[in-house]
């Protein structure tokens, strides 16, 4: 494993990098075996997270949740930002909020694993998108390793939230 100057050797403590790499990524894989449904919900807020993680300016405040997610999906899933907006259905609103607040999904989502999807990821079907959990879990996995990627490359961010203790447990 490769060490980078600003990490110190702090038993029970996590830098942001690694919290993505050896914490959120397991999670969500894991999680998605157990359950596929909530597994969904779970990764709209780490979806959510990474876009914090794109903002340089601010640290990881509790505000602007839609801003984050929308970065997120623009900047890290491309492909589900394109399909949702051209097709005038917004991810925040009917994925994310439906499933944090409501534990459903909104209008126009359709959500399904591999095995009982009728029709293929991310296509408009009587204008609903559908969005296959297994597709969604390996597209957020490569999200989050590109965030990875971009902090231990160095010189990238600035923000000290990438070179601080981000969690202690």
């Amino acid at each position: 494993m490769v060490e980078y100057p600003w990490k110190t050797i702090q038993n029970n403590v996590w830098y942001v990098d690694d919290f993505i790499e050896k914490q959120i990524i397991p999670f969500h894989k894991n999680i998605y075996t157990k359950n596929e449904f909530l597994s969904f919900g779970i990764i709209c807020s780490g979806i959510e997270f990474l876009g914090k993680c794109l903002d340089d300016e601010n640290d990881f405040d509790y505000s602007d949740s839609e801003n984050y997610f929308k970065q997120a999906l623009q900047e890290l899933l491309p492909e589900y930002w394109k399909k949702s907006s051209q097709n005038g259905i917004s991810l925040y609103k009917s994925l994310r909020c439906g499933l944090i607040h409501s534990v459903r999904p909104g209008d126009r989502i359709w959500l399904r694993d591999k095995n009982s999807a009728i029709h293929p990821h991310l296509s408009i079907r009587n204008n609903n998108l559908h969005i296959i959990i297994d597709n969604l879990v390996v597209n957020f996995e490569e999200a989050g390793m590109e965030i990875v990627k971009r902090i231990r490359q160095g010189g990238i961010y600035k923000h000290s939230k990438f070179y601080t203790p981000f969690v202690a447990y």
